[in-house]
């Protein structure tokens, strides 16, 4: 998926937060600082299921999924899909902190969410 950094027809904004530094329970990303914007093509986002409200760019930090995401990699959050019962990447909040999980596959009726190391 090709983003360009400028606003265009047919182009979705979304917004690039800064959570290194969040901390305290219950806070929603919009309480976040916002650190830049992309623009990414309507149509793609779509064809990915992706409304293009509800999409936020998140910067990773750490080697816990390395293999997967590296530190400094930037991920789009589909903040509508709360389905953990897929295997994926979620954006989880743990004691007031986000991390990045890999939703692996587990029993029947279990799940967990686990680093990549």
């Amino acid at each position: 998926m090709v983003a360009s950094s400028q606003p265009g027809s047919g182009l979705a904004e979304v917004k690039l937060y800064d959570v290194e530094g969040a901390a305290g329970a219950g806070r929603s990303l919009e309480e976040e600082r916002i650190e830049g914007m992309l623009y990414f093509p309507e149509a793609q986002l779509a064809a990915l299921g992706i409304q293009p409200g509800q999409v936020a760019g998140i910067k990773v930090r750490g080697d816990s999924m390395e293999g997967t995401l590296a530190d400094g990699d930037w991920v789009l959050v589909d903040l509508a899909n709360r389905d953990i019962r897929q295997e994926g990447v979620f954006l989880l909040t743990v004691s007031g902190e986000r991390r990045a999980a890999h939703q692996a596959p587990a029993a029947p009726r279990r799940r967990r969410a686990v680093p990549d190391q």
